[in-house]
């Protein structure tokens, strides 16, 4: 739930930051495009310090337990095999790295460590076979 909430925000707050300084750049001489390019990555990377970057850390942490904590829950009720709370926990971390190769590889992690989980399980409900047919 932090996750949500902190991290809903942050992306909010810093959206609105970046459209407003985007439109507010736009009234710059057409002979600046880079200035305006370097100011706005500028500002969208170092909204994490300050008061608004809280919200982003918050969030971030609760991923990374929630991850965590998702993959242990996996691992001691559903019967998942072992890797794949180590694999939610590499990816929560990953993810809130964001920038490439970092975050995609987290989320392909994610996604590795949920198949598996899946297949684990239908592995383990699939029936034993019924031996040789009988004649009535």
């Amino acid at each position: 739930m932090p996750f949500v909430v902190f991290y809903s925000a942050w992306e909010a707050l810093q959206g609105i930051g970046v459209g407003i300084l985007v439109d507010e750049l736009k009234g710059l001489p057409q002979a600046e495009p880079v200035l305006r390019e370097d100011l706005d990555q500028d500002f969208a990377e170092h909204v994490l310090i300050g008061p608004f970057g809280v919200f982003g850390t918050i969030g971030s942490m609760g991923l990374i337990v929630a991850a965590i904590a998702a993959g242990v829950a996996l691992y001691r009720h559903a019967g998942a095999p072992v890797y794949v709370p180590v694999l939610l926990s590499i990816s929560g971390l990953l993810i809130t790295v964001h920038p490439r190769p970092y975050g995609p590889t987290g989320l392909a992690l994610f996604i590795v460590a949920v198949v598996l989980h899946v297949r684990s399980q239908s592995a383990a409900r699939t029936p034993a076979p019924l031996g040789p047919p009988r004649s009535a």
